[in-house]
Order: C-alpha cells, then sequence, then structure tokens
C-alpha cells in the first residue's frame, strides 16, 4: 500500500516527485539496487534539485517496477534493457526463453532427486544395489572389516575403469 505521505506533488508540473529511498520503497527494492540500475542504464538518473536530491517522477517508477520484476524472474540485467527498450514481443520470446531453461532445471533436479533418492536406498552409495547387497551380506556374515573395505576398493576400481561408474561419481 502506498502512502500519500510518501510522494509529493510538484506544484510547478503537476507531477508526483519521490527521493530514491521513496522510489525504492515503493518499487520494493533498495536505493543501492536504483544506483545500480543508473549505472547499468536501466533506469535514467533525473537531474538533481537545488538542495542536492534527486527527484524521481511516476513513470520513473513503473520502468523500476518493471525491472524489478525482470530480475525477480532471473533475467539478466544486459537482457532487460533490451526488453525494456523492445516491443511486447521481444518481452513474451524472453520469457518463453526464460521458461523452457527453467523447465529444463527442473528436468536435470527431478532427475538428480531421484538419484539421490536411490543413492539413499542403497547400503552403499558409491556402488549398484547388487554389489552393495553382497557386502552387506558378508558383513552379516561376520567377514572382516579390512577384508570388506579391500573388496569394494576393488569394485569401484572395476566398474570405474569398466565405464559403469562415472569418475565424477566417485567421492572417496
Amino acid at each position: 500500500m502506498v502512502s500519500t505521505d510518501e510522494i509529493r506533488i510538484d506544484k510547478r508540473e503537476g507531477e508526483a516527485m519521490m527521493t530514491i529511498g521513496e522510489l525504492a520503497n515503493l518499487a520494493g527494492t533498495t536505493v543501492r539496487s536504483v544506483r545500480y540500475y543508473h549505472s547499468n542504464g536501466l533506469l535514467e538518473e533525473p537531474q538533481r534539485q537545488p538542495n542536492g536530491y534527486r527527484m524521481y517522477r511516476a513513470v520513473d517508477l513503473a520502468r523500476l517496477s518493471r525491472i524489478r520484476r525482470l530480475r525477480d524472474l532471473g533475467i539478466p540485467v544486459a537482457k532487460i534493457a533490451e526488453l525494456l527498450d523492445g516491443d511486447a514481443h521481444d518481452t513474451r520470446s524472453a520469457l518463453d526463453a526464460l521458461d523452457k531453461e527453467l523447465a529444463a532445471k527442473a528436468e536435470q533436479i527431478a532427475v538428480q532427486r531421484a538419484h539421490i533418492e536411490s543413492l539413499r536406498r542403497n547400503a552403499d552409495p558409491e556402488l549398484p544395489d547388487a554389489f552393495s547387497e553382497v557386502l552387506a551380506q558378508y558383513v552379516v556374515a561376520g567377514a572382516p572389516t579390512a577384508w570388506i573395505d579391500n573388496e569394494r576398493e576393488l569394485l569401484i576400481l572395476a566398474l570405474t575403469v569398466s565405464g559403469v561408474i562415472p569418475k565424477s561419481a566417485i567421492h572417496s
């Protein structure tokens, strides 16, 4: 909710005016972000008033709100400049591309989570289930720990060399 106490009306121009702090607050961002957008050319920096303050207009608030929404979607600052100055088709295309990228990431995350769940169920996450179960049976049978550890290392070595276990999956 915007408080009317935060917005002043410039009597000469009949336009709502606000300081950088008020602008940032109304847009739900920070003064630091506003200055960052100035430095990247996303938001025009207004001339300073005689008192040294920059006074922003409603149009600046609207643009800053669009910038913030696009940043919240994960669109890089460099791309935002193109979108703000382009037409609605450019924005839709960028959003479609972002949606596809996020869908691909979501799919990748789902695969990784399924793999993690599979590893949690396995007695030894670094070995395929069948090998892990055999080693677990050796433990139950009372085989010496040093022998089991040696067998485990030999299995990991053989599986890695054969390409069954990718080298990037081995953490020991």
